[in-house]
């Protein structure tokens, strides 16, 4: 007998406050999954959120829908905590048909590359040539890293390996702010 081919998207955002997740599932013809949920463990947290959802579904998810703070409306929305996020996806029956996803949410550390990016592009015409490239082969590597802790967490499912990457991407990026005054 087949069975649903179940799988997710989780597209990269720039938002610390938001991340999606999407169904791009392949449902066998003439019979509906049910008892369809999504299961999100936040980074820290012990407590798994669940979602019901339907074939389809795209769920947007922030810390309020997370149960990590109580927002009424969408500016009380505080920033989701950077971190791998394990995101599960599963049709009845549920014990058998899952799929089980690692979501590294790095918007915070992303954010803070890049105005590192704006705020030397901004200096461009004031400081030296050979300092500019110098700094800008600096927040390069920084830039890779950043993309190599992601790609670790999500494509490779090493997420100690990708946090340990990220752990080192934030130390980079607070010397290279510490020693970067007046650049």
């Amino acid at each position: 007998m087949s069975q649903h081919i179940l799988s997710l998207d989780i597209p990269a955002t720039t938002n610390p406050k938001t991340f999606r997740v999407v169904d791009t599932s392949e449902y066998i013809q003439g019979i509906t999954p049910t008892n369809c949920f999504i299961q999100i463990l936040a980074p820290g947290s012990t407590t798994v959120r669940q979602y019901a959802v339907q074939p389809g579904f795209n769920v947007i998810v922030n810390a309020s829908n997370l149960r990590i703070i109580r927002a009424k409306k969408e500016s009380d929305l505080t920033d989701l905590p950077d971190g791998v996020y394990t995101v599960k996806y599963s049709v009845n029956p549920n014990d058998k048909n899952f799929v089980e996803y690692y979501y590294l949410h790095n918007a915070g550390q992303y954010q803070q590359y890049i105005a590192l990016i704006c705020d030397l592009y901004s200096k461009k015409n004031i400081i030296s040539y050979k300092e500019f490239a110098s700094k800008r082969n600096e927040l390069w590597k920084i830039g890779k890293i950043i993309k190599d802790a992601k790609a670790l967490v999500e494509e490779c499912g090493k997420d100690n390996d990708g946090l340990k990457l990220y752990r080192e991407c934030s130390e980079l990026l607070d010397s290279y702010q510490m020693n970067c005054n007046g650049c």
